[in-house]
């Protein structure tokens, strides 16, 4: 009965969660300019609009990026993005959470019995995301409504709500269990990190942490950076499932209501994991595990509310407030930034919790200790925070907060601190970028990701990307290691119109 339980348990935060198909060449050419802080800048790479949808279209350049701009009304945007990206909507809406369940076990994603459970798990994802439907904002709602008629009728409202929705509707109802029932299963396991591995980082390569996703952020301004501008940088570490990295893209909206903003997104999502606006506000998310979720009442998805923040903040204090106000079901943890002051801070949340961690503060275990630097991974740092998290299910290897979380914590602080102070864009996509392989083989010694390899030319797990907000510049990397950055301007951006291009 126990193996059922945990199967099915595992199999529901599967089929929910967001993850690798055939490699498209994603990436713009950067090149190193005299002068300034000798910032890398793209060459011009030629675009070409290759669909139309009322006042949005869809480019691609000459090194095969695509960038959606998305110009309306809710439904407007949506039926844009649903009729020019038809085909990465059905795939992320239909294949990838259907090979994403046994991706996360590490099974055969093409095994016939397993594939023969995704509708029962599907229909119980949907009617948990239904549930939470009515705490989503009707402007967001009117959008995945435009992405199923613009996709076709191969695309239901209902797929588009479990990919936005569903990684908070499985994860309220996994997390008091994998801390409850987790907390006897990961005894055994926080043996073997706190005392084997510490005494054989050898043998660490055989313990690898539960592929679950992942995140390292920072944002560092004022006298952290060589000219007082704010950087933030992202590394999104995201389950693939085999094949999301060929459907990553660039997304730039201009709503009726709110402000203009930037991201990558995957098809299909009008939700987003992290974002700039033309307000120069910035905001992401980290996953964490706690206790505090409330398992039989969904609220608001934490994409949702990263979409909220950066398309109607104009300050960071009002984006804060956005977060601390939202009806929030499990934790997460937000970072945020506002160029125009500039400033940062991060956010620890749970379903009733809300912490704000200010570069100004210090706490037990943070290594950030500057005035101008604030950091996070996957774990909490605001004491009061802590007490929902900490157990034996942290230090186990059930995912991937834990000491693979401390880890990276660690090793990102430790290069911000080494050239605080003299931080540019260039030093700082380096900083975020710290995993990529080769590097990940030989920095990650013990409580490794199974995910990295020394291949370079891999899959990047998500999305990493730099947001230079006082510029409105956003660089990103994503597809696969081998490709190079690219790098966009919101305001360039804004002031196109697909004409002539």
């Amino acid at each position: 009965m126990r193996r059922i339980l945990s199967l099915a348990l595992t199999l529901l935060i599967a089929a929910a969660l967001p993850g690798e198909l055939p490699a498209v060449a994603y990436g713009s050419s950067l090149h190193p300019e005299a002068g300034g802080d000798n910032l890398c800048l793209p060459l011009p790479a030629e675009r070409t609009v290759v669909a139309r949808c009322g006042e949005g279209y869809l480019e691609e350049d000459s090194q095969g990026n695509l960038i959606l701009h998305l110009k309306g009304s809710p439904y407007e945007m949506g039926y844009q993005h649903g009729v020019l990206c038809k085909e990465g909507v059905e795939k992320m809406t239909h294949e990838y959470p259907e090979q994403l369940f046994p991706s996360l076990l590490g099974l055969n994603t093409t095994s016939p019995r397993l594939l023969s459970l995704w509708p029962f798990f599907r229909k119980l994802g949907v009617n948990r995301c239904l549930a939470m439907e009515k705490y989503i904002p009707e402007e967001y709602r009117e959008e995945m409504r435009g992405i199923a008629d613009g996709a076709g009728e191969n695309v239901t409202y209902e797929d588009v709500l479990l990919l936005n929705e569903g990684i908070d509707a499985t994860s309220s109802m996994l997390y008091p269990l994998l801390l409850t029932y987790g907390e006897v299963v990961s005894i055994p396991f926080t043996f073997r990190n706190l005392v084997y591995l510490q005494r054989n980082p050898a043998a660490a390569g055989a313990a690898s942490s539960f592929p679950l996703p992942a995140c390292n952020e920072f944002v560092v301004f004022g006298n952290g950076t060589e000219d007082g501008r704010l950087l933030h940088g992202r590394d999104l570490m995201w389950n693939l499932a085999g094949m999301a990295q060929d459907y990553m893209l660039v997304r730039v909206a201009e709503p009726d209501e709110g402000y203009p903003f930037i991201s990558t997104i995957l098809p299909g999502f009008v939700g987003t994991l992290d974002g700039m606006n033309s307000q120069g506000i910035t905001c992401a998310a980290n996953l964490v595990l706690s206790r505090d979720c409330l398992p039989l009442k969904g609220r608001m998805g934490m994409p949702f509310i990263v979409r909220d923040v950066v398309q109607h903040s104009a300050t960071l204090d009002e984006g804060i407030e956005r977060i601390r106000n939202a009806p929030r079901s499990v934790s997460w943890i937000y970072v945020i930034s506002d160029a125009k002051i500039p400033d940062g801070a991060v956010v620890e949340t749970s379903a009733h919790l809300v912490r704000v961690r200010a570069p100004e503060e210090e706490y037990r275990g943070q290594v950030e200790q500057e005035p101008c630097l604030v950091a996070a991974t996957n774990h909490f740092i605001h004491p009061t925070m802590k007490l929902t998290e900490r157990g034996f299910s942290y230090y186990g290897r059930a995912y991937g907060g834990g000491l693979n979380s401390e880890w990276r914590y660690d090793h990102l602080c430790a290069e911000l601190l080494q050239s605080y102070g003299e931080i540019n864009a260039t030093g700082a996509r380096e900083i975020i970028d710290f995993l990529h392989p080769p590097n990940y083989e030989h920095l990650a010694f013990k409580f490794r990701n199974p995910w990295y390899t020394a291949n370079a030319s891999q899959a990047v797990y998500g999305a990493i990307s730099l947001f230079d907000s006082s510029r409105l510049e956003m660089w990103a990397l994503y597809g696969y290691y081998d490709r190079p950055w690219v790098h966009y301007n919101l305001t360039e951006e804004l002031a196109r119109d697909g004409e002539g291009d």
